[in-house]
């Protein structure tokens, strides 16, 4: 038998990587599907608002940032997906880190222009805002909880 790995670099690394690239393709899938049910949604929503000429300036606001902001997640899938994946788990940790950090300022710019505004278009635009920093925060939350932790790395 040979010897014991005590840090990450010198481990077999083959099983760690296959580990990271499934949690990463998982999350993937998630940010994905949560995209496609909130374009189908909120652009159906859109598209019979504006049909039946009964806009409305913040629901429409609301609906459209919406659709923009899944429009975004999708690319971001799509060139993951097909991108390089992940290979270093510190980095990566530190990368969702960054992110949580960024879901949670979404979530407090959302919630000041949505309450906080007296222009219509701008509350709808916080409320979306606010909404994808809650679904954000709660996907990559997800990821970081299911990526293996430095501690059960070690030998």
């Amino acid at each position: 038998m040979g010897p014991y790995f005590r840090s990450v670099a010198q481990r077999p690394r083959g099983s760690l990587v296959e580990k990271i690239r499934g949690e990463h393709r998982g999350h993937l899938s998630r940010l994905a599907i949560w995209s496609a049910v909130c374009i189908l949604v909120c652009g159906t929503a859109l598209y019979s608002a504006w049909s039946m000429g009964t806009p409305n300036g913040s629901w429409t606001s609301f609906l459209a940032w919406m659709c923009g902001w899944c429009l975004v997640n999708l690319a971001i899938c799509g060139l993951s997906w097909y991108g390089k994946p992940p290979g270093d788990l510190r980095k990566l940790r530190e990368f969702l880190m960054l992110n949580e950090g960024l879901n949670v300022g979404y979530l407090g710019v959302g919630l000041a222009l949505g309450l906080s505004s007296n222009a219509p278009v701008v509350q709808g635009a916080g409320w979306a805002i606010a909404i994808q920093g809650v679904a954000l925060l709660v996907l990559d939350t997800w990821l970081l909880m299911k990526l293996p932790s430095g501690a059960e790395l070690e030998v």
